[in-house]
């Protein structure tokens, strides 16, 4: 950006957040949240079908024409990029059903992430999620054990996974611990300010009422 002018690249990257503000921002993040739930990520795609069919069983009724539309907006946004997968059919119905198949890109998987911590913020202290450390000492053990007995013996899957898992449960404790550091700051900050401007008050309450 220049001048305070957006140059056209900027302006639609910034257009991924559009979804999370629009009049049916609701469906958007529930479709979203699909993508991005567990560590599948970037490793599943999916069809407008499949996403009806989920909606549908956390209690949000929409066509699927709808849906197909929604997922078609977002892949416009840089949210969601088609699939290159072909599509395995054993009729034309089920190939025109599913043949546009959806996946998470890399700045739709940030931005949601981003709307996600918006949404869960709080000005409270955040406890560190210690929690994780077992679940992180449990996954590095599981990972030497795999290197002990030779990787290219390992199921790639599983490797995978594994190390998907165990990065996603390092972030959650790099981002609780940094949140709480940054509400402990905050705190510091206004208890050091506290602390230099009551005398100053002090002070003020001893001058004649003129002078105050």
């Amino acid at each position: 950006m220049s001048d305070g002018v957006l140059q056209p690249a900027e302006r639609l990257t910034l257009g991924a957040l559009r979804y999370a503000v629009n009049d049916e921002a609701g469906t958007y993040l529930a479709i979203m949240r699909l993508f991005t739930a567990g560590i599948s990520g970037f490793l599943s795609d999916q069809s407008a079908e499949e996403i009806t069919d989920r909606l549908r069983e956390q209690g949000l009724e929409l066509d699927r024409d709808t849906v197909d539309q929604r997922l078609s907006y977002l892949v416009e946004h840089g949210n969601l990029a088609r699939s290159p997968r072909e599509t395995e059919a054993r009729s034309v119905r089920e190939y025109l059903r599913n043949r546009s198949r959806y996946q998470l890109t890399p700045r739709g998987e940030l931005v949601q992430r981003q709307v996600e911590e918006l949404l869960t913020r709080s000005d409270g202290a955040r406890e560190v999620s210690s929690e994780m450390l077992p679940g992180m000492l449990a996954g590095l053990t599981g990972l030497n054990r795999l290197c002990e007995q030779g990787l290219d013996r390992a199921d790639p899957t599983d490797v995978a996974t594994q190390v998907s898992t165990l990065f996603a449960q390092f972030e959650v404790l790099v981002t609780s611990t940094r949140q709480f550091y940054s509400y402990l700051a905050q705190v510091l900050t206004r208890f050091d300010l506290a602390r230099r401007v009551r005398p100053l008050q002090e002070r003020a309450h001893r001058l004649p009422p003129a002078l105050r």
